[in-house]
């Protein structure tokens, strides 16, 4: 496909809009093209090759971006955090031990659980570097509950003192 100014348009409302959540029947309006004709431009590699360098600019660019452009994409990092689960089951291990009541030896599968914790705390560290200081206090409360140190988790074991008074 040659690149002409209605695919420049085209890749400039893509830009604009990708926080949105538009469908591409209504980007496609937008644009004043219709649905399939986005469509097979978004199969084009042409076409795909200008949308990249435009959302590469835009990333890289955004401190010259207007507010709107920039709560856009803190409100899609926002969701981001708040979608991503605390942990999530890695894999799951078959092991082999007695049984409780029995003594039989039984097989049983364990879920492996691994923790999402330097995804989360990478995306505070984003919100962080765009809005200052507010996050950045919660990022670093956050990472002293959950016991980062240079980035990464490290295991902590709780402790109980206990206090007797006579």
């Amino acid at each position: 496909m040659v690149i002409k100014p209605h695919h420049i348009a085209a890749v400039q409302v893509l830009v604009a809009e990708q926080f949105e959540g538009q469908t591409q029947e209504q980007l496609a309006a937008k644009m004043g093209v219709r649905a399939r004709t986005l469509y097979r431009w978004l199969q084009d590699p042409g076409f795909l090759a200008v949308l990249a360098a435009a959302q590469a600019e835009w990333r890289a660019d955004i401190d010259h971006l207007p507010y709107v452009h920039r709560r856009r994409r803190l409100e899609e990092l926002v969701r981001l955090y708040e979608v991503t689960p605390d942990d999530y089951v890695d894999k799951v291990i078959d092991i082999i031990a007695p049984h409780p009541k029995s003594g039989e030896m039984v097989r049983e599968s364990v879920p492996v659980r691994k923790m999402n914790v330097a995804v989360k705390a990478r995306i505070l560290e984003q919100i962080a570097l765009e809005v200052g200081g507010d996050v950045a206090q919660e990022l670093e409360a956050l990472k002293i509950a959950l016991g980062m140190v240079d980035g990464r988790p490290t295991l902590r074991v709780a402790a109980t003192a206990t206090n007797e008074t006579g």
